[in-house]
């Protein structure tokens, strides 16, 4: 699937294992992908430098019931 991404273009393509609390982050411009991030870390936006960042703690507050119920 990753291929077909970057073949149209695609830069980042993030999915995300809300059971595996895990994040994998596909940077088609970079040699070795994916970076696999925990839900206890903030995640770099690359296509915007890195300045902006998803803190997955955060959204795993939101979306805990899905685990957890």
């Amino acid at each position: 699937l990753g291929d077909v991404y970057k073949r149209q273009g695609v830069k980042e393509y993030w999915m995300v294992d809300i059971e595996g609390r895990r994040v994998f982050v596909y940077i088609f411009d970079e040699e070795n992908y994916p970076v696999i991030y925990g839900f206890d870390s903030k995640v770099p936006v690359y296509i915007w430098g890195g300045q902006c960042e998803i803190d997955f703690s955060e959204v795993y507050n939101y979306i805990r019931f899905l685990i957890e119920s």
